[in-house]
């Protein structure tokens, strides 16, 4: 400090990688030393994903004679914020975000030309490979002049519940940008192959079997789910109606299929089957309803006809 120091001084803006001299440096304002101090306010520096110095330089003549001086490295930062993105998709089923680029204020950082990289953190629960490969599309996207990098052709091609999408900054150190996360639910959907309502209903304590496929949004088998549980239950608006028999659990095949076999209803009445499976982003199915006959009924009704006497002759 030089107390009686009298000057005005430039401050500006030099790329941290181009050195003390950089030729391209930025005048962010000046500021007027009085008594050996001087101070900048307001002064906005840099885009974020960059590191940078300060320098002061006296402007035009001073006396006493002051040498320009540079501030120790520091790195502006910025974040990023997803917009858009679903709460729910279907497997396999395409869907699109947005991911802005703000300032540290939260306001749209004009003039960023960085690219945004999209991936997938899987829950807890997940045993699979890689969790790169869960996510699929165009993963990586430039931030447009709306300082936006959109993201139009994404898919998630297994279900699960809890999966974080993070979005970060290509190639740039951690840090540099506050990564931005979103909680995404991908579904599946069970169908029906065999159901009572399909052979005409059934008898009480006749038997018969259920088989159902899980499928993505678009119909698709997904086969990548075995060993995925799967339950059934009666839907008649009355609860102490239950399906017997050794089936109503059984665990999908690789092929995406799954049988309960064995199943028997003992009340009459108008039914529906319930599938469900305990991984919640598997979605349930209701069968379409059907009825079962009292087995006397039902024995009366398959009976064939008796044939009729023949006229006796006068």
């Amino acid at each position: 400090q030089v107390p009686t120091a009298q000057a005005e001084l430039a401050l500006e803006l030099l790329s941290w990688d181009s050195g003390a001299d950089d030729p391209a440096a930025q005048q962010l304002g000046t500021l007027q030393v009085r008594d050996g101090f001087g101070i900048a306010q307001g002064v906005a520096v840099g885009l974020p994903g960059h590191s940078y110095a300060l320098r002061v330089r006296p402007m035009g003549e001073c006396s006493p004679v002051l040498l320009p001086a540079v501030s120790t490295r520091f790195d502006v930062l910025g974040k990023l914020c997803i917009v858009g993105c679903p709460s729910t998709v279907a497997v396999n089923t395409g869907f699109g975000l947005d991911v802005q680029v703000l300032d540290s204020s939260g306001e749209l950082l004009v003039g960023c030309g960085a690219e945004v990289k999209l991936s997938v953190r899987p829950p807890e629960s997940y045993r699979g490979d890689s969790p790169d490969t869960l996510l699929q599309g165009t993963v990586v996207r430039p931030v447009g002049s709306d300082v936006v990098a959109h993201f139009r052709d994404l898919r998630m091609v297994l279900p699960g519940q809890g999966y974080v999408l993070c979005a970060a900054v290509a190639g740039v150190h951690h840090g540099v940008y506050s990564p931005a996360v979103a909680v995404l639910h991908a579904t599946a959907q069970l169908c029906f192959l065999q159901e009572p309502a399909q052979g005409g209903g059934t008898s009480a304590f006749a038997m018969f079997d259920v088989k159902v496929r899980v499928t993505d949004g678009q119909g698709e088998v997904l086969s990548a789910l075995n060993g995925e549980r799967l339950r059934l239950r009666v839907e008649d608006g009355c609860p102490s109606t239950r399906v017997a028999g050794p089936g109503p659990v059984c665990v999908l095949a690789a092929c995406g299929e799954a049988e309960f076999p064995q199943l028997m209803l003992v009340r009459p009445g108008m039914h529906r089957l319930v599938a469900w499976a305990d991984n919640e982003a598997i979605s349930a199915i209701t069968s379409q309803p059907f009825e079962v006959l009292p087995a006397q009924q039902l024995q009366q009704q398959a009976a064939p006809a008796s044939p009729e006497a023949p006229a006796r002759a006068n």
